[in-house]
């Protein structure tokens, strides 16, 4: 992961108080050498990095300021900062305050919120407080197969919180057919006996957590009864996201989400620059068995692998920013041709940076 820290001695400060007392930092999506780098940054002129993030993600910290990579939307502390309203702001906006002695505004240097399947897009709305979920009360089942009961719990977690920031009526984490809790909407990745029990008997509609994250993103309430964002039913091939391992120089396992873009070495040449490699869209996720001889990718050493991706591979000049629609082509890749995740905005929506970053573009539909 490209990791955009700019380095402590790039920058002789006119303040070394330039943070201090005005805000609590929190930090999400860097690897290790480039957070350290980071935090002697902002702690040498004045910031304060609490050792727990739970210390600064609350709705009435004033002082809160999330830096985070654009890459990281879907990790704890971003969608946390996103339901508190707290502002989730780019490496550069460090840089710019530094360099002009003094606290900037945040304007042109907020990091896109997420990905929305409705607009198909990544939205970059400015944050502010939620209250989408008031007056709705929500039960979460726990009775999963596909997971550990320790991963099913730190989701559940999450979603509780974003839920309870959002306004939340109650929030009921361990719901089951044993409960005899009513509710407005249960919620769950997996179509789970207490899904069904409480859909079939008690006609509560079942929701994925995705339509959580879903109305957060675009804030508003989205229509559970509406038949979207259902959980995923086991033993189905096609599924919503898969966490397979990709092909960049550590090997590294990632969690891969219909809807969103990525950058894929198609072509499985050498190439001297990232941005000569494809950004595909993921149309579709598939858990199968099938070996690489069916896919359609001309690369030549994949892998086995048991996830498939249908991408569509958006038009773009090499070393260009810029994409566009409709799809070059459609075809299935194996995980392991995925380099790494980015992100694409409008054009409007990026005109506005004040930044840039490799991992970043800007997509214009077709007409």
């Amino acid at each position: 992961m490209l990791t955009p820290v700019p380095s402590q001695r790039t920058y002789a400060s006119r303040s070394r108080t330039l943070f201090r007392y005005k805000y609590e930092f929190c930090l999400t999506g860097f690897v290790k050498t480039g957070e350290k780098n980071l935090k002697q940054l902002i702690e040498g002129h004045g910031g304060k990095i609490p050792e727990r993030y739970q210390d600064v993600l609350f709705k009435t910290n004033q002082k809160a300021v999330v830096i985070a990579t654009p890459i990281s939307w879907r990790k704890r502390k971003f969608m946390q900062a996103v339901a508190c309203g707290i502002p989730v702001v780019h490496t550069d906006w460090i840089k710019d305050c530094i360099e002009a002695g003094h606290v900037i505004p945040y304007d042109g240097y907020r990091v896109p919120i997420g990905y929305s399947v409705t607009t198909r897009k990544f939205e970059c709305l400015p944050p502010k407080e939620l209250q989408i979920f008031e007056g709705f009360s929500f039960g979460i089942a726990s009775d999963v197969a596909q997971m550990s009961k320790l991963e099913a719990k730190d989701k559940a977690k999450l979603m509780a919180f974003i839920l309870k920031a959002c306004g939340a009526e109650a929030v009921y984490e361990n719901l089951s057919t044993r409960n005899s809790i009513n509710v407005d909407v249960i919620l769950c990745d997996e179509y789970t006996p207490t899904c069904r029990y409480y859909e079939k008997m008690r006609h509560i509609p079942a929701k994925d957590f995705q339509w959580v994250t879903e109305c957060m993103i675009l804030q508003q309430f989205l229509n559970p009864e509406e038949p979207a964002f259902e959980p995923l039913r086991v033993g189905s091939e096609d599924v919503s996201a898969a966490s397979a391992e990709i092909g960049d120089s550590d090997n590294t396992t990632l969690k891969l989400h219909k809807g969103e873009l990525v950058m894929a070495d198609i072509a499985g040449s050498v190439v001297d620059h990232y941005l000569l490699f494809n950004v595909c869209e993921i149309l579709s996720i598939h858990m199968s068995g099938r070996k690489d001889e069916g896919l359609q990718s001309k690369r030549k050493d994949c892998k086995e692998s048991r996830v498939i991706l249908r991408v569509g591979i958006l038009k773009r000049e090499p070393y260009n920013p810029e994409l566009s629609k409709p799809f070059v082509k459609v075809l299935d890749i194996s995980s392991f041709e995925v380099k790494r995740r980015v992100v694409a905005i409008s054009k409007e929506d990026y005109s506005q940076l004040k930044y840039k970053d490799e991992s970043i573009f800007s997509l214009e539909d077709s007409p």
